[in-house]
This record gives C-alpha cells, sequence and structure tokens, in this order.
C-alpha cells in the first residue's frame, strides 16, 4: 500500500469518561487486524490518555507530545508496536485545558495520521465537546459514540452529537451572509431543530440550505451501549437513535450492545484486550460487527467507490459558543417504552429485497411501537421485514425494520413497527394479548383459590378425629329412642331386622342414677379458711397525751 491511498479514519467517542470509549477503541483495532488490516490506534484524548494501559505496555518515550513538539520528523517516528500482530500505537500526551491544540496542528495530525501504511486509523477522542474533540470527530470518514444506560450518558452523548452536527454546519458556511444565518437559526436560543432551522435559512438563501442538506445528509455516527446488564437498559441506544432523528435531522446506525461481563472487566485490569485471546466470544458480538463496517468501508476505498464525505482542506474557525438546550424532558419521552405485553403467537417472517426464503419464529412480547421474536433468521439491523402470524384468527400482517438483535440466551430479534395500519393492527393485538393475559392470571388465580381450599379440607381430614365430650347418660333417652329403620340392601328390597335373641328390658334408675353422679365433674376444691388473729389488748396511748418539757430547740 503506498501513501497515496485513502486511509479509514475511525474516530471513537464517549458520553463520558467511563463510557468505555478506550475499551471498545482497542478491542475494534484488535478485530479488524484479525481481519488481516494494519491498523494503527491514535490516544487523541487530551484529558486521559489510557490507550496504552489497555495494551499492557508503558508510556512510550515518543508519542503525540514530541510530535507537536518537533522533537520527531513524523507521526511514523512516534509509532510503536502494541503486541498484538498488525496493531500499533501513538501514544497520546496528557495535557490541561489551557494548551489545546490550534487548527493547523489537528489538521497536521489527520494529514499524517494517512501517512502511516496503515489500511485503518483509529482515533481515541475524548468525551469533552471542545473544538479539539470535534474537529478529529467531524474529519473523520466514520464515527462512533459510545454510551451507557445512565441518564447522564444519554444526556452527554445527544450534547455530544448535536455540538458536532452544528460544528459541521458551522464550518459550511462560506461568506459572512452564511455565518449570520447560521447564528441566526442554528445557534439561538431555545431547543434545536435542525429541520426547522434549514427551513429557515431556506427562505433566504437556497443554495446555502441545499448545501447544509448535503452535509448533514451525509454525515454518519454508530452508537455502541456499554455495560448493558438486563432487558430494560437494551433499548437504549434506539432511544437515543429517534432522539438524534427527531431534533438533528439524521438517524444514527445502531451498531450493537456491549453486555456487561466479568470477562471485559478483567481484561481491562490485567490490560489485555479480550478480542485478542477470544475474537469469537459473545461479549465482542457488536464489536465484530463495528469491525464488519469498517472492513466494508475500506474496501470502498480500495475499490476506488466514492467514501463518505469528508472535506479534508476546508477552514476550521474558533469553535463559537453553541446554545444549549435541555434534552431532559425529550430523553424522558424516548426513554419511556410502551408496555410489552406477552403472548404466545406463532410468526412467519419475510425479508424485503432478500433472495433467502421467509423464517418463522415465536412472537415473544408485542406493542403499538414494537415486538420481539425468537427466530433463527438470518437478519442485519435496518432490514424491512414483513410479520405475519400465522395461528391467529385473522392472520394480520405488520410491516417492521429490525432494530435490534440479540443472541444471548437464545437468538431473538427486536423490531420496530412502521407505518400507523401496522401500528393500529399492533394495538389490537397487544389489547388482544392482555385480555388473554388477564384471563389467564384470573383463572391462576381461580386454580390456586381452589388448590388452597383443597388443601385446607385435606389439612383438615388428616388431623385426628376430635373425640366427643362424655355425654351424660339419661334414663328418658334410653327408654325412648326408638329402634334404628331397616336399611336398604343393594341386592334386594327392605328387609326387616332379626329378631332379637334377648327381649328388651327396661333398666332400672338407680344404676343410672349412679352413672350420673359419676359423669358430673368434681366440685372446685374449697380453700382452707383463714384463721382469726387472736385479740390483742388495746395499746394505752394516754402517756403520749401528756405534755413534753421543752428542750432547747424549742
Amino acid at each position: 500500500m503506498t501513501n497515496t491511498e485513502r486511509v479509514l479514519r475511525i474516530a471513537v467517542a464517549g458520553a463520558t469518561g467511563e463510557s468505555g470509549k478506550t475499551m471498545l477503541a482497542v478491542n475494534l483495532a484488535v478485530a479488524v487486524a484479525a481481519a488481516g488490516k494494519k491498523v494503527v490506534l491514535i490516544d487523541a484524548d487530551p484529558q486521559a490518555p489510557m490507550v496504552h494501559r489497555h495494551l499492557g505496555i508503558e508510556m512510550p518515550p515518543r508519542n503525540l507530545q514530541s510530535f507537536f513538539g518537533n522533537e520527531v520528523s513524523g507521526l511514523y517516528d512516534a509509532v510503536v508496536p502494541s503486541g498484538i500482530p498488525r496493531t500499533y500505537l501513538v501514544a497520546g500526551w496528557a495535557r490541561d485545558r489551557s494548551q489545546v491544540l490550534k487548527p493547523a496542528h489537528r489538521m497536521r495530525l489527520l494529514r499524517h495520521a494517512g501517512r502511516l501504511g496503515a489500511q485503518v486509523v483509529i482515533f481515541d477522542c475524548g468525551s469533552r465537546a471542545n473544538p479539539e474533540t470535534l474537529d478529529i470527530f467531524n474529519l473523520c470518514d466514520y464515527r462512533i459514540m459510545t454510551v451507557t444506560s445512565e441518564p447522564t450518558s444519554v444526556r452527554s452523548a445527544y450534547s455530544l452529537i448535536k455540538a458536532s452536527a452544528v460544528r459541521l454546519l458551522d464550518q459550511t458556511a462560506s461568506s459572512s451572509d452564511d455565518i449570520a444565518l447560521i447564528n441566526r437559526f442554528l445557534l439561538a436560543g431555545g431547543t434545536l431543530r435542525l429541520r426547522e432551522s434549514i427551513d429557515g435559512v431556506q427562505q433566504h438563501n437556497p443554495e446555502f440550505a441545499a448545501a447544509l442538506r448535503h452535509a448533514i445528509s451525509n454525515y454518519r455516527v454508530g452508537l455502541f451501549v456499554n455495560r448493558v446488564n438486563h432487558t430494560q437498559t437494551e433499548g437504549v441506544g434506539f432511544a437515543l437513535s429517534r432522539l438524534v432523528q427527531d431534533y438533528l435531522a439524521f438517524e444514527p446506525e445502531l451498531i450493537g450492545d456491549i453486555f456487561e461481563s466479568p470477562l471485559i472487566d478483567d481484561s481491562c485490569q490485567r490490560g489485555r484486550p479480550f478480542l485478542a485471546d477470544s475474537i469469537y466470544c459473545i461479549e465482542g458480538e457488536g464489536i465484530r460487527r463495528g469491525a464488519e463496517i469498517a472492513l466494508k468501508l475500506t474496501g470502498s476505498f480500495d475499490t476506488g467507490e466514492a467514501p463518505p464525505e469528508a472535506d479534508w482542506g476546508q477552514t476550521i474557525r474558533p469553535q463559537r459558543p453553541v446554545a444549549t438546550d435541555s434534552t431532559t424532558d425529550a430523553i424522558r419521552h424516548y426513554m419511556r417504552r410502551h408496555e410489552r405485553v406477552p403472548t404466545r403467537w406463532r410468526a412467519r417472517i419475510h425479508v424485503e429485497d432478500a433472495s433467502s426464503p421467509p423464517g418463522e419464529g415465536d412472537l415473544l412480547d408485542i406493542s403499538i411501537g414494537g415486538a420481539a421474536v425468537a427466530t433463527q433468521l438470518d437478519v442485519t439491523p435496518g432490514q424491512q421485514v414483513t410479520l405475519w402470524l400465522v395461528d391467529h384468527e385473522d392472520q394480520p400482517q405488520l410491516s417492521a425494520v429490525v432494530r435490534h438483535i440479540h443472541r444471548r440466551g437464545g437468538y431473538r430479534i427486536g423490531l420496530e413497527f412502521v407505518g400507523t395500519d401496522s401500528m393500529r393492527v399492533a394495538l389490537d393485538l397487544a389489547t388482544e394479548a392482555k385480555t388473554l393475559q388477564i384471563a389467564e392470571e384470573k383463572a391462576l388465580q381461580g386454580d390456586d383459590d381452589e388448590s388452597a381450599s383443597e388443601e385446607a379440607n385435606s389439612d383438615v381430614k388428616a388431623r385426628p378425629p376430635v373425640p366427643p365430650a362424655p355425654a351424660i347418660p339419661s334414663l328418658f333417652s334410653q327408654v325412648m329412642t326408638p329402634a334404628p329403620a331397616p336399611k336398604p340392601t343393594p341386592e334386594g328390597p327392605t328387609t326387616a331386622p332379626p329378631p332379637a335373641i334377648f327381649p328388651y328390658k327396661p333398666p332400672s334408675a338407680e344404676p343410672m342414677k349412679r352413672a350420673a353422679l359419676a359423669a358430673k365433674p368434681a366440685p372446685p376444691p374449697v380453700p382452707p379458711a383463714i384463721p382469726k388473729r387472736a385479740e390483742e389488748e388495746p395499746l394505752d396511748l394516754s402517756a403520749f397525751d401528756e405534755p413534753r418539757p421543752k428542750g432547747p430547740q424549742d
């Protein structure tokens, strides 16, 4: 490869300092290198350069500080091997906020990065929306943003993407009139919606508005959601993507989720990328998908096709203050998920514009916005599919787009319904499934109550019978008791009882009285009588009535 050929530049930025951007950049370089490409990692984080620690090596003596201080002739002299095949490193330079790279230094870094002889160069950018980070992030061919499920991380990611998009449009201006329109419509206070702002520019300068639409349409950003630990956090990337699409007029690409795993934590502590030891582990599924995107972009460079738009010769002006708007309510709106109702329907999935036959799967849950399907059909995010419920009475069909693919704990895909008709059908299906769910819960509750009563009855039956209290025999009860009636036999008619061997004689009253007296409970014992105290002689108190002689105290 010659130095004149195009090099794919990828920028990895993070919403916060703990979003995992450095871990992602290092493992993405390992995945691309495993496919046979030569990769150079450039640590461009001005606050916390940590790429060398994730690779398990010490800070090299030659780094970006040597390059910007003219201690080396070029960036190539600061490249060191990382210990992983086909992966190299240019270490960073920790500096304070006052030591900001000038626009000329940033352009020099990007120019020298294309002369290193590598097919892919990955920049580990900072996590702050400063001019240095935004320029490197915007001037790369492909941009990746890492975010976690924390609300502050989602808000910071949106703010960073918004600042980079506004700076990109700001740099599109070529005259003072264009700058005035940018200041009026894009940098004004209030909630920023790029479509409405560009429509405002359209009324004054249609050509400049067309240039703004072209620049924002070619703006590509991929999203990685890091530290996904349960099902509720799997929709964070989709919520952020919809938020950016509605407010900033472009749709970020959902690359994948990185599940929280002890393997990743241990690799960060050991200073060894986890994909370097197990390239096909399930934790690296999303990172491998990002490497596939990079390889496709690299292939477009090799075949001579037009790469994604990136203006390499534009003049970078100092950053103007960008108007900040509160996005808390908008983020909460998009983070609020519709109720997912579990179902048991069988579904058939037909992928549009694909030669593969339709696949079948189980519809796990459904809502007005989307559904989850357990299937083995090979699909990719962004594909248009048709969902057909084959075992439903009406056999409805819904149009959807593949948004998520989860292979942890079983292969299932997340779908987003497209169109008002599909959403109405989904609402009816969700209502029907909810009704069935409530009926099943009531039936189960009834079975539980019935089983509980049966258990109580069985418990009562299992207890030994309480012996009846001894009845006091009565003379009249024995004398006047009639003889038992003859019982019917199953074999024939009722038969009279056989004659008694001994004739009946009424008993005498004397033994009955003795039995009744014996059955009566004994009366409680009478407490012994308290003996009377002996009479005592009265005390003679006449001595106390006499006056006593006065003492000195009187």
